[in-house]
């Protein structure tokens, strides 16, 4: 890859023959009418997001889930539990199985939610006492639907309120809860939570830009652009969503927040530098030609490593990663795209008036280098090894809680408070039992054969191994029923025949464990714990032992569940982390050999993105995982990362690191590159010059990054709240001390085996001798 790219890049024409009004006018106009059309496809993007699916395809759980689409009572195509509590009548009371019958009736009849089959207090038979708490005020009604997981995600809410309408004034209480339900009350608070989001931060984005630009030209050039790419992010996710694959409820938060982030901060770069370049005496052509051949290529640079990194990520077999990605690498380049062309289109068209509505701070007077550096850049450059020694020390100590990371998902505990699927949780886990909430299933499929022709020894072996297990509270299996039936051969009670002569309500109860066809037998275990506990995983893992070590001829046997699905979907994460990390790492250090022709830098770069990647992840696990100062910043302890945030941080925060490393690097080297400058010098003006401009980027950053963490749902609160520190770590520990300190300790050697010529380079960084030294006395 040629990252010399002033021939061929979109900025041939800003570069080499400047940009003129018409050419300026035609591509803002084009990009106005490209956001047009983008704010239309996104206009019900609500609609095209939704759940993905957590497991890989073919996965264990999802061959389970697709066993009880049919066949089973209670199960469907989606599945819901209702919990009814009545406050006035207990189970003692025949009052009691009326009104539960009756909210099973209104369900299936009312709410638009395609009951096929349904299973409760009322309709149990003998099986009734399993639908029914222990102190007889709270039943269970378990429903099959026909409708597919979107739609049913849909219409959820609305029957909720209904429900809510109809048996508040009689002293019923009816909670729906499910896979469907959940999502949709997570969906619900992410859209809450991304308005208040953008809300928090816009002001504080402002204020910010207002400070860096000191202009309200500049900063509404910035917004613009900003807000632009959004919008055609989003409308291009949109249509990928539509036609290609489905995206995750989790996107239009990454794609918003990433945006907000990254494109603030590339269209920072660009203004930022032309604003310089005027400020030294340039004409606007001049300055647009010096800003776009630097700034413009170091963002082209930065954009192409960013999108390469993120589509690293395709390689791990997951819908959400994936579809979160997609999004990324999308706004991303949207990002670089408007940095390269919108924005040096309106800096023609707005020319000197980019300084328009211009903020007066007050200003010391110009010093000299020495003193105009930061106390931090001083002291790295003062005292290299025990800057670097006391900054990989504090990095290092804050690694170690890293090295007992533990991932998993999120259940509805983590939903907002008094949300009815929440309540609908905890009740089920108080009044039943806590792995009642997700219940570890293994489905026996004897298709083509059938149950009654199993050999019941083998099915018996297994469910007393599975029972015996550490962690599992209980089992519910249809084997004693199979020999109440028929005590010589209980398997033959499987058969249509002898299922077709019982009565209604024992065929119904039945059918919960056994389908219609005979052919497939449905075990369901309760773990002493939630779904994502770690008494529930090792009873999974008991479980599936015993499925291995137990086979049963003529069938397949599988294990599903909520629990599962987590696990596997850790599992295929953990097993391709290391090499979407290496790939990643390998696609930096090309970029950044190619780009800076060393040896070294590419390798510093690497090193320290691994120490501020390393830092920020002992922070969360210190935090979201040990629950050290959770409740102070009003986040969820789960007592874990969610699965699939620490994989999309790594990816993010490497790609952003790798950003200000080219973007201080590119300016170190034009002095580096300017005979008559030393290597402290050029370090020390380059950090001069960057380093607000990175402060400002970074705290645009983090900013951003905090707003969504402060007010998102869980997984966005770890993944805002990650980006944020990452990102103040780099900027101050990594950016402000290590980097200095690292490149005066290295001296020439960090730009071996690069030369020094002054005639352009493959970044096309400006070296005229005379106007860096003009520039240096304007700064930044």
């Amino acid at each position: 890859m040629n990252i010399d790219m002033s021939n061929k890049t979109l900025n041939t024409v800003v570069v080499r023959r400047g940009l003129g009004r018409l050419g300026a006018t035609l591509i803002a106009s084009f990009w106005v009418a490209l956001t047009i059309v983008g704010a239309l496809g996104a206009s019900d993007i609500e609609k095209t997001l939704g759940d993905v699916g957590w497991a890989p395809k073919g996965a264990q759980s999802e061959l389970v889930a697709n066993g009880l689409k049919d066949g089973f009572v209670g199960t469907g195509l989606t599945s819901l539990t209702a919990v009814v509590t009545d406050q006035k009548h207990s189970s003692q009371e025949p009052e009691f199985e009326r009104r539960a019958a009756e909210v099973a009736s209104f369900i299936g009849a009312n709410l638009n939610l395609e009951v096929t089959s349904h299973i409760g207090y009322a309709s149990a038979g003998n099986s009734r006492d399993e639908f029914v708490s222990k102190d007889g005020h709270t039943s269970l009604v378990q429903l099959g639907s026909s409708l597919d997981a979107d739609t049913m995600a849909d219409r959820v809410l609305g029957a909720q309120s209904k429900l809510d309408e109809r048996f508040e004034n009689q002293g019923l209480t009816v909670q729906l809860v499910g896979t469907q339900a959940f999502l949709t009350e997570m969906s619900t608070a992410s859209m809450a939570g991304l308005g208040q989001a953008e809300m928090l931060a816009f002001p504080l984005i402002v204020i910010v830009l207002l400070l860096l630009y000191r202009s309200v030209a500049a900063t509404l050039t910035s917004l613009v652009a900003t807000g632009t790419t959004i919008m055609l992010t989003l409308g291009i996710v949109n249509w990928v969503g539509t036609h290609w694959f489905d995206m995750s409820e989790f996107t239009l938060n990454s794609v918003t927040m990433l945006g907000l982030g990254i494109c603030v901060d590339y269209t920072l770069f660009i203004v930022r530098r032309f604003q310089t370049e005027l400020q030294s005496g340039q004409s606007v052509d001049a300055a647009l030609k010096t800003t776009m051949r630097t700034s413009g290529e170091a963002v082209l640079a930065s954009g192409v490593t960013v999108a390469l990194a993120m589509s690293a990520l395709f390689l791990i077999d997951s819908a959400v990663i994936r579809s979160i990605a997609t999004g990324v690498v999308v706004v991303v380049i949207m990002s670089m795209l408007a940095a390269t062309i919108l924005t040096p289109a309106l800096l023609r068209l707005l020319g000197t008036k980019i300084n328009w509505g211009k903020i007066r701070f007050p200003r010391r007077k110009i010093r000299a280098i020495s003193t105009r550096a930061n106390f931090a850049t001083r002291l790295a450059m003062r005292r290299p090894w025990l800057v670097v020694v006391g900054s990989v020390a504090i990095l290092g100590a804050l690694i170690i809680p890293a090295a007992h990371i533990a991932v998993g998902s999120a259940d509805a505990s983590v939903a907002r408070s008094g949300a009815p699927v929440r309540v609908g949780f905890e009740r089920i886990a108080d009044k039943f039992s806590v792995g009642a909430t997700a219940p570890i299933q293994v489905l026996v499929d004897a298709e083509g054969v059938g149950v009654s022709h199993l050999q019941m020894a083998q099915i018996s072996n297994l469910v007393t191994k599975i029972d015996s297990s550490n962690h599992v509270e209980s089992v519910r299996e249809p084997l004693s029923v199979f020999s109440a039936l028929n005590p010589d051969n209980p398997l033959a009670a499987t058969t249509e025949s002898s299922l077709a002569a019982l009565p209604e309500r024992e065929r119904q109860a039945l059918g919960t464990m056994l389908s219609s066809d005979g052919e497939r037998m449905l075990i369901t275990v309760l773990p002493d714990g939630a779904a994502t506990s770690e008494q529930a995983r090792q009873a999974l893992f008991d479980v599936r032992s015993a499925v291995s070590e137990n086979k049963i001829d003529g069938a397949s046997v599988n294990v599903g569940g909520e629990t599962q699905m987590n696990e596997e979907a850790t599992e295929v994460i953990a097993e391709s982390l290391p090499v979407v990390v290496a790939i990643m790492l390998a696609i930096i250090l090309l970029i950044m050999a190619i780009a800076f022709r060393s040896i070294l830098i590419p390798l510093l770069t690497v090193g320290l993105n691994i120490l501020s990647v390393g830092a920020t992840f002992g922070i969360l696990v210190i935090i979201f995982q040990n629950g050290i100062g959770t409740s102070m910043l009003g986040f969820t302890h789960l007592g874990h990362l969610i699965n699939w945030v620490p994989v999309l941080l790594i990816a993010l925060l490497v790609s952003l690191a790798t950003d200000y490393q080219v973007f201080i690097l590119t300016r170190i080297r034009e002095y580096v590159r300017t005979p008559g400058t030393s290597i402290r010098d050029a370090v020390s003006l380059g950090l001069r010059d960057t380093g607000p401009l990175i402060t400002g980027a970074a705290m645009l950053m983090v900013v951003v990054f905090g707003a969504f963490a402060f007010t998102g749902v869980v997984p966005i609160q770890q993944f805002g709240f990650g980006l944020a520190v990452g990102v103040a770590i780099d900027a101050t520990i990594v950016r402000m001390l290590l980097v200095p300190a690292c490149l005066s300790l290295l001296g020439k050697a960090a730009w071996w085996p690069g030369n020094r010529r002054t005639d352009g380079d493959e970044l096309g960084l400006e070296t005229n001798t005379a106007h860096m030294t003009e520039r240096s006395h304007v700064g930044q």
